[in-house]
């Protein structure tokens, strides 16, 4: 979108059917992601936001072997990292940041809100710094 801002949008139907006509299980109907990303200090850092949207799931309850429909849900994401030297990044990220309440499967709850921090050290050895991006 310029400046540094990037921009995904996605979206998916899926017309899955059982040689009966059913909708297939765990084959959602509808699913939508957005990616909003900033990149900043000439490539040093960034930050992610992503927005994933998941309908019309339908899934087996094995307790009474009947289909049941999951509910439908948002999941956010949000990413950042920052290059602080040569080979060295720190990064964090927070899954689920709404805390969401979904299911993939039935019966089994998912994770809720997670959060992630690190940092990540790289090496590229100077002899082989130009032929590598030929790789």
């Amino acid at each position: 979108l310029g400046h540094g801002v990037q921009l995904g949008l996605a979206y998916t139907y899926t017309n899955a059917r059982t040689p009966q006509g059913l909708q297939e299980i765990r084959r959602p109907q509808h699913s939508a992601r957005g990616d909003l990303g900033y990149v900043f200090d000439g490539g040093r850092g960034s930050v992610n936001l992503s927005a994933q949207y998941v309908a019309d799931n339908i899934d087996t309850n094995f307790g009474n072997f009947t289909n049941v429909t999951l509910d439908p849900y948002w999941l956010v994401n949000v990413a950042a990292s920052y290059k602080v030297s040569p080979g060295v990044e720190v990064f964090g990220r927070v899954e689920n940041l709404f805390d969401a309440n979904y299911q993939d499967v039935y019966g089994f709850e998912t994770a809720g809100i997670g959060a992630y921090a690190g940092v990540r050290f790289s090496y590229e050895e100077p002899s082989t710094k130009d032929w590598v991006k030929y790789k």
